[in-house]
């Protein structure tokens, strides 16, 4: 019996050592090879007679640790993937399981190559003593012209050497200027929308992009007292821009000092500040939610991410 496992995603872009990033720290992984039937009867048959592959756009997704290696190459636009002719693309792996032993060695193991298409961000999320922050991501493959979306290759050996090199929790908040305290959980939604296309009838799409970008921070709080700071409808971001922390941990000990460029932010000089609602239970506290939607002010990026920063 054949058995397997997760495995590091690697990828070696048609850009240049610049843009090639080996992907490990994975916790989560999913392929959907989203596959759309046509089911066919006619003539007052009972059963449908006919099946065939009207479209399919695979895609695969992942959750992550290794939040600032990640942001670095991948960033709020993403990251292209393209093969040429010294690079292959993106490879996943399927990690094979060794009977009575540990994982299996050489090439044994499973890989799914994607030529074409686009690593984005969907999803970040960190929370107080629950755990490390992690990235959610996904990739959609696209028709190169030639080969698969994603060609499946047995035998395989595995790229790299995977490991934990980095870790981060919640950082401070920073909101208008003003610091918010008790800072509980930390999420982001990218808000991305890909537009994914195929064309004269063939069956995978063969482009795809960031059609629409609309980000979504939601910060909960142990201060209450942040619907009087901002009020019933919210205020606008101001002059002083909001800058959001995730705090490096330091690996052997507790964290990173605040003065090491080690840390990651994310800064918004335009938006709305919001309070989400308030809830608590017998005999609980009242938990607080800050929503922020931040809007484009024609010259700096959306969300500007840093991810060697020092916590100011």
């Amino acid at each position: 019996m054949d058995v397997y496992t997760l495995y590091a995603v690697n990828i070696d872009n048609g850009g240049g050592a610049g843009s090639d990033l080996f992907l490990d720290q994975i916790s989560d992984w999913a392929m959907d090879t989203r596959i759309n039937n046509i089911l066919l009867g006619a003539d007052g048959m009972v059963d449908p007679s006919y099946v065939a592959v009207m479209s399919q756009s695979p895609s695969a997704a992942f959750t992550t640790s290794a939040l600032a290696t990640v942001l670095a190459k991948c960033g709020i636009s993403g990251l292209a993937i393209a093969a040429d002719a010294d690079e292959y693309g993106a490879d996943l792996y399927l990690q094979k399981l060794a009977e009575g032993a540990t994982r299996a060695s050489g090439s044994s193991h499973i890989r799914l190559r994607a030529a074409k298409g686009i690593l984005v961000p969907r999803s970040l999320s960190a929370a107080q003593g629950a755990g490390v922050a992690t990235l959610g991501l996904e990739l959609i493959p696209t028709w190169n012209g030639s080969a698969d979306p994603l060609v499946i290759a047995t035998s395989q050996a595995l790229a790299g050497t995977p490991s934990v090199g980095e870790a981060f929790t919640v950082g401070p908040v920073s909101i208008n200027g003003a610091q918010v305290e008790g800072i509980q959980s930390i999420t982001v939604d990218f808000g991305i929308t890909l537009e994914t296309l195929g064309s004269d009838g063939g069956v995978w799409p063969t482009f795809v992009c960031i059609r629409e970008r609309r980000p979504t921070f939601r910060i909960e709080t142990t201060d209450a007292g942040v619907i009087n700071t901002f009020g019933l409808t919210g205020a606008a971001q101001g002059g002083t821009d909001s800058v959001i922390y995730l705090r490096k941990m330091a690996e052997g000990g507790t964290r990173v000092a605040d003065v090491t460029a080690e840390h990651i932010s994310f800064t918004i000089d335009e938006g709305h500040i919001a309070c989400g609602p308030l809830r608590a239970s017998h005999p609980g506290r009242i938990g607080a939610e800050l929503i922020i939607t931040p809007t484009y002010d024609g010259t700096d990026p959306i969300i500007a991410i840093s991810t060697a920063t020092a916590i100011s």
